[in-house]
């Protein structure tokens, strides 16, 4: 099970050791503290400590330390990436397109396979998605399918595949190529629940959105009842976008009360605020103004 106030206490605790100890270990303290922070929702505080992290590492001097340097992947390509997540949740498009492409560089020097994947998906492909960039999106699963195919990579494929339809639903569609998209999304979101996968939440936000968008609200319902636990265990940096979606997606397969909408709205636009998750932002308010007007006027449906 997730178990994120735990996670918050081993964080402190590595954090706490770090103290009087060697830059690796404060370095590594840093991201350990800042992927926590980022995924409770804690946004500035986990920019702080990936800026913390950065601000510290030297590459003449850490990037050959074995100690530093044994590891399945790169720390410093996941700080990078983890701090363009950041900053796209924080709606600092600049900051986050300036982290995005820091991490894509020094994934592609480190020639590490999985340093290189996790940029183009989750760097790329996230980022993009999150700033509603489909072509970009479809550019970096691109690379990230050709990359994975020429080294022999297929746990990628769900990612790359799913991210490749996700971007064709953000763009005008037909119903019938809509439904195409949608099908395999879930297939991917399928393979990825059974895997545990890293960014699920996102990636099953994402979706649900898409279903929500394309007049498929029990299928983004299900989706979201499967994250449920996540979210309420701690997984909170999605968590505003997901109470969005979840009060249009419940009021889009059995409309009722506006007011009670709103009210849900209303919740999930004070976490945005909270949390500093400005991208989430104007959707949010978007809706509330809509459903602020059904309330006293009949609306034959709201639009996504």
């Amino acid at each position: 099970g997730w178990h994120l106030a735990d996670l918050r206490a081993l964080a402190l605790q590595v954090q706490d050791t770090a103290k009087g100890q060697d830059d690796i270990a404060r370095l590594l303290a840093h991201r350990s503290m800042g992927f926590t922070c980022m995924i409770q929702g804690d946004l500035v505080t986990a920019q702080k400590e990936f800026e913390s992290f950065l601000a510290l590492y030297d590459p003449e001097v850490h990037a050959n330390s074995i100690n530093f340097r044994f590891s399945s992947n790169n720390h410093l390509c996941s700080v990078l990436l983890a701090l363009a997540t950041t900053c796209t949740l924080r709606n600092l498009a600049d900051a986050a397109d300036h982290w995005r492409d820091q991490a894509l560089l020094h994934a592609q020097r480190s020639q590490n396979h999985i340093s290189i994947c996790q940029a183009l998906v989750f760097c790329g492909g996230h980022v993009s998605g999150m700033l509603r960039r489909p072509k970009d999106m479809a550019l970096y699963a691109s690379e990230a399918q050709d990359y994975a195919s020429r080294h022999q990579l297929p746990i990628w494929t769900p990612y790359t595949d799913l991210i490749m339809a996700l971007s064709h639903l953000m763009q005008p569609v037909s119903a019938l190529h809509a439904s195409a998209y949608l099908e395999k999304a879930k297939e991917c979101i399928d393979v990825l629940l059974t895997q545990h996968s890293a960014y699920l939440t996102t990636w099953v936000v994402f979706y649900a959105r898409a279903c929500l968008e394309h007049g498929r609200s029990q299928d983004g319902i299900d989706a979201l009842m499967r994250i449920e636990e996540r979210v309420s265990a701690g997984e909170r940096w999605m968590e505003p976008e997901y109470l969005r979606l979840r009060a249009r997606l419940q009021h889009a397969h059995a409309p009722g009360d506006a007011q009670l909408v709103q009210h849900n709205l209303r919740e999930a636009l004070a976490l945005a605020h909270k949390q500093d998750a400005l991208v989430f932002v104007e959707a949010i308010e978007q809706d509330i103004q809509m459903f602020s007007r059904a309330a006293t006027t009949p609306l034959e449906g709201p639009r996504p």
